[in-house]
Order: C-alpha cells, then sequence, then structure tokens
C-alpha cells in the first residue's frame, strides 16, 4: 500500500520541489510560466496524494528531512500562475495554495515537537497569514476560506502554547506545549502584517454553517496578543478552548 511504503514519498516530494524550482519568484508570489506541454492539474494533484500519505509522525518526519521540500511547500502557498486574465488558471493556482496549506495543516497535525520546529523555521507561520490574504473564489468561498485561515492561525497558536493531548475522536500526534517557538511565530505574523490583517476581519460579519470569520478573528488575535499568562492571575476564557 501507498500509505506503509515512505519509499513512494521521494517520488511525490521531488517533483514539486523540481516545480517550484522553476518557476518565478518574487516577494508576493511565485509564478509559473505556460507551455503547451504543461499538466496544470499535476501541482495540486501531487499534493492531494502527499497529503493522503501524511497520516503518521514518521512520514512528516521523513517528509520534513527531506531538503527543500518544507520551503518549496510554503513557496506553493502564494502561488499563482502568470496569467491574470485566464479564469481556469485563476482556479488551478487557488486549488495548488489551499492544497499546499492543507499538506502544511496534515504535517502541523501529525508531527512530534522537532517536525513543529521545522515548521516554524522554514516559514509556516508566514504562510498561515499568507493564506488569508490570497483567499480566492467567490465570496462565500473567499469569507469561508478567511475563516478556515483564521482557524488555522489559532489552532497552531494554541498547539504551540499548551501542547496537545491525543484524542480518541481526532487522530494526531500528542505535543509537549513549545512556547520558545512563539516568538518566532509572532515575528514572522508581524512581518506578513498578521496582526492588522486579523483586525481587519474583525469588522468582518460573514457567517456560515460551520464558521463565523469575525469569531475566529477574535480568537487568533487573543492568542497573538495575550500569548503569555501568569500563572498568578486569572486566565482569560479562551485559554481554555
Amino acid at each position: 500500500m501507498l500509505v506503509k511504503d515512505h519509499n513512494n514519498i521521494p517520488h511525490v516530494t521531488s517533483p514539486i520541489i523540481q516545480f517550484v524550482s522553476q518557476s518565478q519568484i518574487n516577494k508576493k508570489t511565485i509564478q509559473q510560466e505556460q507551455s503547451e506541454s504543461f499538466d496544470q492539474s499535476f501541482p495540486s494533484s501531487s499534493l492531494v496524494l502527499l497529503n493522503n500519505l501524511i497520516i503518521k509522525n514518521e512520514v512528516c518526519k521523513q517528509i520534513s528531512n527531506t531538503p527543500n521540500f518544507l520551503i518549496s511547500l510554503i513557496k506553493l502557498t502564494k502561488f499563482k500562475f502568470n496569467n491574470d486574465t485566464n479564469k481556469e488558471e485563476d482556479k488551478q493556482s487557488l486549488k495548488i495554495r489551499n492544497e499546499s496549506i492543507e499538506c502544511l495543516r496534515s504535517i502541523h497535525r501529525w508531527g512530534d515537537e522537532q517536525v513543529q520546529v521545522e515548521l516554524v523555521t522554514n516559514g509556516y507561520p508566514r504562510a498561515l497569514v499568507i493564506d488569508i490574504n490570497t483567499a480566492g473564489g467567490n465570496e462565500y468561498q473567499q469569507d469561508k476560506g478567511i475563516g478556515q485561515g483564521l482557524e488555522n492561525i489559532f489552532e497552531f497558536i494554541i498547539k504551540i502554547l499548551k501542547g496537545r493531548e491525543i484524542n480518541p475522536f481526532f487522530k494526531c500526534t500528542a505535543l509537549s506545549p513549545q512556547p520558545f517557538l512563539f516568538k518566532s511565530c509572532q515575528e514572522q505574523f508581524e512581518d506578513e502584517g498578521g496582526n492588522e490583517e486579523i483586525t481587519a476581519q474583525l469588522v468582518n460579519k460573514c457567517e456560515g454553517y460551520y464558521y463565523n470569520v469575525k469569531d475566529d478573528a477574535n480568537r487568533a488575535k487573543e492568542k497573538i496578543l495575550h500569548f503569555y499568562v501568569d500563572n498568578s492571575n486569572p486566565r482569560p476564557r479562551w485559554y481554555n478552548y
């Protein structure tokens, strides 16, 4: 089975690394020039396959130890094809960005403490902010993407600060608290304008069946602003969520 065979990981990660290395990179986005032979579905299909493989810590370790892969995956969170007028390419770009952030979420979910260090070192907190900035699609999809992005920030920060226990109803790898990582997280949020972006979403009143953008923004901002809680002081309500 693919899931049991770690030898499949290099066959999936290598093409993604090559794809990113051949793309044009600038400060805001990476762009891919099109050729007639290029299959637009290739990056997203590879990412879907990879996400299906990330179901245990051993795979996460192998992925995080693959040279240039995590940074390549993070770069894909700001990917777009080099055509501002092609709607199909816009859809493919959005799909690649979404699948990239999903892979990173899975790596965070299944990875141990060392994997979390690699994620932070390679810029995962920065990618979480970029994910909010590049949410696309129609108005509903955009608001849903922003809501999920804010929830990702909230979840990542609380797991870094409080750790993570094994949950029989939500499969994951247990983590001990790693508050020493938060300073780097906060710096990356600030560099990408994360605090301003979250504040902007506090006025967004869009509500969906599974999400509330304003509530997600409030929770994420509380985590960033109140990352340190003195044990002698009463803990705010959000701390136990």
